[in-house]
């Protein structure tokens, strides 16, 4: 049931916003399944797009973007989060600046996105969260603050024909199982932690043995490597598998403000070398941008 919930909101992007109280506005992007290839508006992804003799119509690249709507209602730890060059956390900054980034993710070749009702560990991994960052309320009622900034990225999405992968709430590289596989409509998979590519290709092929005769997409939504420029690293595995691949960025022990996308406070422009070795590569695969 969750994976169905998360691609009805995925590909109905141009549907009522949850907390949108009159008629939406006519919307441009539609989405859509036919057999392993995601399409955009009628059409496969990346077109007649092959790379070094791999298909790649049809594929949803994509990446770990969930502190879109990112805000802290505790405030013992608001101030973790505070911008460097003005000492304080600004939530609306944040989605302003994420809906400024996205065309240029978008020249590059990314066509989908993850965002979360309750982003993920600002942080990067952190076993203890003590944060507050969620759009539900108590009783499971929507805020209306993180709802408007969400409404906000669905429209600019709309406007650019990109793909919104929506989870509901936050917190390993597991399989799915057969009960999983019965009722999806596409499987999620993460591949933090996989070193060697290797173990992407042989996860992918168990998922693909459970699936049996089922013919639906796989896609990774998350994955915490960057050996882009390697011949052979996780998101060329995937390619081989015929596999949508998403790229997961964090800041790291050391790093400054222009590194990670989920690290907060997030510089959401292609600002480090790690940023810019992922979308070049993804620019080789898709042959999309200059």
């Amino acid at each position: 049931m969750p994976l169905r919930m998360l691609l009805s909101l995925a590909i109905a992007i141009g549907a009522t916003c949850l907390v949108r109280a009159t008629e939406p506005p006519a919307r441009r992007t539609e989405v859509s399944i036919i057999g392993r290839a995601f399409h955009i508006n009628g059409k496969p992804t990346y077109e007649g797009r092959t790379w070094k003799g791999h298909t790649i119509e049809g594929l949803l690249f994509n990446s770990r973007m969930v502190q879109g709507i990112f805000d802290d209602l505790n405030p013992k730890t608001r101030s973790r989060w505070a911008y460097p060059d003005t000492g304080t956390w600004d939530a609306d900054r944040n989605t302003r600046e994420f809906l400024a980034a996205m065309p240029e993710w978008k020249r590059h070749g990314l066509l989908a996105f993850t965002l979360n009702l309750q982003g993920g560990s600002p942080e990067g991994y952190s076993k203890d969260q003590p944060w507050h960052n969620s759009a539900f309320e108590a009783d499971g009622s929507l805020r209306p603050d993180f709802m408007a900034r969400l409404e906000n990225i669905f429209d600019r999405a709309d406007e650019l024909g990109m793909v919104v992968i929506l989870g509901y709430f936050y917190f390993g590289r597991v399989v799915p199982n057969e009960n999983v596989v019965r009722t999806a409509d596409f499987l999620l998979l993460h591949g933090n932690g996989a070193s060697d590519p290797k173990q992407i290709t042989e996860q992918i092929q168990k998922t693909k043995a459970l699936a049996g005769d089922r013919v639906l997409p796989i896609l990774y939504n998350e994955d915490d490597h960057f050996d882009f420029k390697k011949p052979r690293n996780n998101l060329v595995a995937a390619v081989e598998e015929y596999v949508s691949w998403g790229y997961f960025d964090f800041r790291m022990r050391g790093e400054g403000f222009d590194d990670g996308f989920q690290s907060v406070p997030v510089n959401w422009a292609i600002s480090s070398p790690r940023k810019r070795a992922f979308f070049e590569k993804l620019r080789e695969i898709t042959g999309v941008g200059p």
